[in-house]
């Protein structure tokens, strides 16, 4: 199956899914295409990362490990991008959506991923704290 940049299974537009969590359609097709997930782990992982971001949407039972356990390590841009989707910055500020999940990328790989402390997991962590 063709690569089209954005995700890896073929239709050149980010996938969509149902999650009885969130309710309603999301948009991950990116994410899981920047994390590279299989095919065969994709709905397993799916939900485990809608489950994850719901808890960081309603309040403060989230878990930044948890999040940089099912999103591969990549918790900051994740939970960013999440929170703008959800937030409907990207619609009201017509911003693009692939360009956006990009940048969010580069700056999670401004955090060294060595240090103990201030690494991607806290940076995510404050901006869920921020955030409620």
């Amino acid at each position: 199956m063709a690569s089209c940049g954005v995700c890896e299974y073929g239709s050149g537009q980010p996938l969509r899914f149902t999650s009885s969590l969130l309710g309603g359609p999301r948009i991950y097709g990116w994410l899981f295409s920047f994390l590279n997930f299989g095919n065969s782990r994709f709905s397993l992982l799916a939900l485990q990362m809608e489950r994850v971001l719901a808890k960081a949407y309603d309040g403060f039972s989230f878990d930044a490990f948890e999040l940089a356990d099912v999103s591969q390590g990549h918790p900051l841009s994740t939970l960013a991008y999440f929170l703008f989707h959800k937030s409907g910055l990207i619609s009201n500020f017509n911003l693009h959506p692939i360009k956006l999940a990009r940048f969010l990328r580069i700056i999670e790989a401004g955090y060294p991923s060595q240090n103990p402390y201030h690494n991607a997991v806290h940076a995510a962590d404050v901006l869920q704290v921020c955030y409620c």
